[in-house]
């Protein structure tokens, strides 16, 4: 059975408190500070996924950064807080992992990331594109459109997954 492992972040301090309740009563700033303390914390083990091929089991495992903090934060303190985190995913067993953090997929973190853990990272591009394009051909077909014969616009066209 392959495993896998998810690295994520809260969105925003309400995210934080409301995963840790006794953090409601602090203000946004404080929550944030104590959030640089803490180490990554697995948020979940997911069991059960199963097809007429194969199963797996993998784990969601938090970084406690806001997406404020992943993007004000220097960037070698947050890939330090990712690294650790993917550290406690090959602990775990996981065989391959995702990279659902802001900062690092966009500057290339998970390269070095990758550099320090011993299990494939993805940032989940080529997911995103390939349902990107499945969404498009079903477009196409439901609105009996010719893709070889369509003009497709593409938001945001120049960003790493537009430009695909």
């Amino acid at each position: 059975m392959k495993k896998f492992a998810f690295i994520c972040h809260p969105f925003d301090v309400s995210a934080i408190r409301h995963r840790l309740p006794w953090m409601r009563m602090l203000p946004g700033p404080v929550v944030e500070m104590a959030s640089r303390l803490m180490p990554p914390v697995v948020a979940s083990h997911i069991t059960g996924i199963r097809s007429s091929w194969a199963q797996t089991e993998g784990w969601l495992i938090g970084v406690p950064l806001t997406a404020k903090q992943m993007v004000t934060l220097p960037e070698r303190t947050v890939l330090k807080r990712i690294t650790q985190a993917m550290q406690v995913a090959q602990r775990l067993g996981a065989q391959v992992a995702g990279l659902g953090v802001d900062r690092a997929a966009a500057r290339d973190g998970s390269v070095m990331v990758g550099k320090n853990v011993h299990i494939p990272v993805t940032t989940g591009y080529s997911y995103t594109i390939g349902m990107a394009l499945a969404g498009l051909e079903l477009a196409a077909v439901k609105k009996q459109l010719d893709l070889k014969q369509a003009n497709v616009f593409v938001p945001d066209a120049t960003s790493t997954i537009g430009s695909v």
